[in-house]
C-alpha cells in the first residue's frame, strides 16, 4: 500500500525534513543525481531520530534507576563507572548534533551529497580518534605499571646484592 503525499508530508515534518517541489519533480522525472542526496539526508534524519529516541529512553531508565552509574562486583561491593567511560559517553552525545551542517533546500544536490559524505567521514575519524585515545591511555597505564615493577625488582636486586656483600 502506498502512502499519500499528505502522509509523506506528515512523516517528513516529524523529521524536520523538507523536499522542495522542484526536487520532487526532478526525482519523478528520474533525473540523475537527485534521489541519492535526498535518500542520504532522509536516512541520516531517521537514524538521528532513532538515536534521540534511544537516548531519551536510556535517560528515563537512568532517572528511575537507583544506581544507574554503578556496577556490582561478584562479592556484592558497588563499583562506580569509570570516569573515562562517562567522559566518552558525554562526548558522543555532545559531538553528534554539532557536526550537522544545515543546508537550505536550494543547495545543489551534488554539493549536499559531498557535504554529507564529508560529515560521515568526519564522524568516522572522530570515533577513530576516541578509540585511539582510549588505547593510548591504556598503554600509558601499562607503562606506569611496568615502571613500578622495574623499580620493585631493582630494589629487590639491590637488597640481595647488599646481603651477598655482607655475607
Amino acid at each position: 500500500m502506498l502512502m499519500s503525499p499528505c502522509g509523506f508530508r506528515k512523516v517528513f515534518s516529524k523529521l524536520s525534513f523538507h523536499v522542495p517541489a522542484e526536487v520532487v519533480r526532478k526525482i519523478v522525472m528520474s533525473t540523475a543525481g537527485f534521489i541519492e542526496p535526498v535518500l542520504c539526508t532522509l536516512r541520516e534524519r531517521i537514524e538521528s531520530k532513532r538515536m534521540d529516541r534511544v537516548s531519551d529512553n536510556m535517560q528515563q531508565v537512568e532517572y528511575y534507576s537507583i544506581s544507574h552509574d554503578q556496577a556490582h562486583k561478584e562479592n556484592g561491593d558497588v563499583v562506580s563507572e569509570s570516569d573515562q567511560t562517562k567522559d566518552m559517553r558525554m562526548r558522543k552525545t555532545k559531538d553528534r548534533p554539532a557536526v550537522r551542517v544545515l543546508l537550505g533546500p536550494d543547495v545543489d544536490p551534488s554539493i549536499r551529497l559531498m557535504m554529507e559524505e564529508k560529515e560521515q567521514a568526519l564522524l568516522t575519524l572522530r570515533e577513530t580518534v576516541e578509540i585511539l585515545q582510549i588505547k593510548v591511555n591504556r598503554l600509558e597505564h601499562l607503562i606506569q605499571l611496568k615502571d613500578l615493577r622495574i623499580e620493585d625488582l631493582t630494589k629487590h636486586l639491590e637488597r640481595h646484592k647488599t646481603r651477598a656483600q655482607l655475607s
